[in-house]
């Protein structure tokens, strides 16, 4: 199992090389496991309030399209 894990990782991929700097940062830093740990939480807390904002903004369209809808029933009448 251990010989297809390794087949599997290509030497010249991006990901790879990537995996290998973390690696070698978190030899290098051992705060770096806790400043991972703060970004994670920003980005989720960011992503949290994105997602609220567009909801906010999904229900102000929902709304507005229902008041033009009525004032064009109001106009129609």
């Amino acid at each position: 199992m251990v010989n297809n894990e390794i087949k599997d990782l290509d030497p010249n991929s991006p990901f790879t090389l990537f995996l290998i700097l973390v690696l070698l940062l978190l030899a290098q830093n051992h705060n770096l496991e806790e400043i991972i740990d703060r970004t994670r939480s920003f980005v989720l807390e960011t992503k949290r309030s994105i997602e609220g904002i567009r909801s906010g903004l999904h229900a102000m369209n929902t709304s507005m399209e229902t008041f033009q809808a009525n004032v064009f029933d109001m106009h129609k009448k």
